[in-house]
């Protein structure tokens, strides 16, 4: 009997220190680039797999609408971007209502991942299951810790803010440089309101109806396939076409069309008659925009005649207008046009899709937030401008002269590229920078872009350098950093710390430094007349952006700083009214995230009891009260176990 004890004591041991599962992480690097070579991006991600054996076997569960629509009370909600709006599918916004939820299908809230393998809800958290079945994870090891209350082993250092050039060039120096289908006929659902990710649908003259699609590009530039539009998801296209079609002219966005407000209402036969009710089947209304102004709809159309075609549509914009479950309240389609030669061979369209609230109609870009708190990958980096107030009081007693100076950080709502940090776009070759029109910066995504600007520059009573000046300052325009000659100085840059950033807070933001002030760089251009010819000098035509960022408490992204240098200084001789110059914009983004160290802790107190009859056989009572003799090397055997499980749990901890 003592034998068959001590073999099972062993073999429960043994069978604890074989169970472990192996790790292996990867880390891949995707290099990817236009057709044209103009962008390039850069995307590093890590891969971590496992030796855990997953099996599918029964369906997985449908969520219960209650999680839904109950309110999540949560430190940080990083899916509220938007600010007084309630949020698509973000369960923890605030500003979400009981009736909003109704339209949600899913929550979207961020959730961090244990990395400790130990816990026992790592593999469930890291394997995530977008399949109809359900999975059972078997975890090789014997026990796992399911709740701890121990303090943390790491920590995240806080780095400071970058207040200097020296020091961005120090983090620098650490990083890494930049070396159409056919339609088929789907029935309509009428018992159900639109949701997240339904069709929308379309009534054209009443008679037909359809789902609304756009032309998307698919391995080429070229529209070869159709993207379908659903409710509630924001949509961006782009592709080009060799020949004037159908989708170049206003008459086909002007062909009588309407949206139904929601399949629920829509409670008429096959047969359409135009006494469908307005807000039933929205109208949509159809604007004609040139330079940013856009119109109604009258009777312009487009037409191509003696070589030439005018109001050929450049840009398709729709906008919904909707109030949740209770679906779309107003439609409007906005169509940028542009005149062009028949000899074009390549005609490049974008086709937008935006979604907003009907009770907030008017678009703010300050509302639009890049993270909550922390910066999001992808998202926009928030950019504003620092204005500087000064404030003299004379006290009329002693004569004594005060000057008060304070700082505000002033952000153009109205405008996206005073809003966010954006470079100029490359189109067909050329440096376009407009409200529509540019290349945002996205928060992890490093970026390299090249285009020609084109300026016409009058020399008429100037001189060289005044005129090599205008060119210059052209060049900082598209960067967002025209010379403001009135107050004498560049417009003070400001960047927003976390993606939540307040412009009524001034802490949170943080100033742009320069490797080379653009004063100074205008100050350095010179040129010379000879002629009818201008020579112009120490023209920059590169700009380099490296933003510093670091990982703050529940990895939320925070920057540190941003600085701004130029290069590719270069000469040009001007003889005619129009300057053409290549322009290059690089952007690297640069961890400065402090590595993590351990923090020893006190190793925990073991109190280990055991019941009385623990020892029972080896150790009982006789017939009159005396312990009989004990088997002394077992109870040495025994204790001696006892003191290496307490020795591993403590070097484990």
């Amino acid at each position: 009997m003592k034998m068959l004890h001590l073999m099972y004591i062993v073999l429960v041991a043994i069978a604890v220190a074989q169970n472990s599962t192996d790790f292996e992480n990867v880390t891949e690097i995707v290099d990817n680039c236009d057709m044209d070579n103009s962008t390039c991006t850069t995307t590093v991600s890590s891969i971590e797999t496992s030796t855990a054996n997953i099996t599918t076997e029964t369906p997985k569960k449908k969520k219960k609408r209650k999680e839904i629509l109950k309110l999540v009370e949560k430190k940080y909600c990083s899916c509220n971007l938007h600010m007084n709006v309630c949020e698509v599918n973000c369960c923890c916004d605030k500003d979400c209502s009981y009736d909003d939820k109704f339209s949600f299908k899913f929550c979207s809230d961020y959730k961090p991942v244990d990395e400790d393998p130990k816990f026992c809800n790592y593999y469930q958290q890291r394997y995530i299951n977008n399949t109809l079945y359900e999975w059972e994870i078997h975890q090789s090891s014997l026990f796992c810790i399911y709740r701890t209350n121990l303090p943390k082993r790491y920590t995240v250092q806080k780095k400071q803010i970058i207040k200097n050039i020296e020091e961005a060039e120090y983090y620098r120096s650490k990083n890494l440089k930049w070396p159409q289908f056919t339609l088929n006929q789907v029935e309509i659902d009428y018992n159900v309101n639109y949701t997240y990710g339904d069709d929308i649908w379309f009534l054209k003259n009443y008679t037909n109806i359809y789902k609304l699609e756009i032309p998307d590009s698919f391995i080429t530039d070229a529209c070869l396939m159709k993207k379908k539009v659903k409710y509630l998801q924001n949509l961006k296209t782009s592709c080009s076409r060799n020949s004037v079609d159908e989708y170049l002219t206003i008459q086909h966005y002007n062909n009588n069309l309407t949206v139904l407000s929601s399949p629920q209402m829509f409670q008429v036969n096959i047969t359409r008659s135009p006494e469908c009710p307005k807000n039933v089947c929205i109208p949509l209304v159809v604007y004609l925009c040139r330079k940013n102004n856009c119109t109604n709809l009258t009777s312009a159309e487009t037409k191509c005649a003696f070589g030439e075609c005018k109001n050929l549509v450049e840009k398709v914009r729709y906008v919904f207008y909707h109030n949740g479950t209770h679906g779309i309240r107003r439609a409007n389609v906005y169509l940028d046009l542009f005149n062009s030669s028949v000899d074009e061979t390549q005609f490049s369209q974008t086709f937008i899709v935006e979604y907003l609230w009907d009770s907030k109609n008017t678009k703010n870009y300050t509302h639009l937030l890049s993270g909550n708190p922390g910066y999001l990958v992808g998202k926009t980096i928030l950019l504003a401008h620092l204005v500087t107030l000064r404030n003299t009081t004379v006290n009329t007693t002693t004569n004594e002269t005060k000057v008060l100076v304070t700082e505000h950080v002033y952000r153009d709502g109205s405008d996206f590229t005073k809003s966010f940090m954006v470079l100029p776009k490359n189109v067909n070759g050329k440096c376009v920078l407009s409200n529509e029109i540019n290349l945002p910066i996205e928060f992890g995504y490093n970026l390299f872009t090249k285009c020609t600007l084109h300026k016409k520059v009058i020399s008429d009573n100037r001189t060289a350098q005044e005129v090599c000046r205008i060119i210059q300052d052209a060049i900082f325009e598209i960067w967002s950093l025209k010379y403001n000659e009135s107050i004498n100085k560049t417009v003070n840059l400001t960047v927003g710390l976390f993606g939540n950033a307040n412009a009524t807070r001034r802490d949170d933001w943080i100033q742009v430094v320069f490797t080379d002030h653009p004063l100074n760089v205008l100050n350095n251009t010179f040129g010379d007349a000879t002629g009818n010819s201008v020579k112009c000098y120490n023209i920059a035509t590169k700009i380099r952006i490296d933003l510093y960022h670091s990982r703050e408490e529940e990895d939320q992204q925070k920057l540190a700083g941003v600085s701004i240098g130029f290069s590719d200084y270069f000469n040009l001789s001007l003889v005619d009214t129009e300057v053409t110059v290549r322009v290059r914009s690089e952007v690297m983004f640069m961890d400065i995230t402090s590595d993590s160290f351990q923090k020893y802790v006190t190793p925990p107190s073991l109190n280990i009891k055991l019941p009385h009859d623990f020892f029972y056989p080896f150790v009982k009572l006789g017939n009159y009260g005396r312990r009989a003799r004990a088997d002394y090397a077992l109870l040495i055997f025994v204790y001696v176990f006892v003191q290496i499980l307490t020795e591993k749990a403590a070097r484990i901890v």
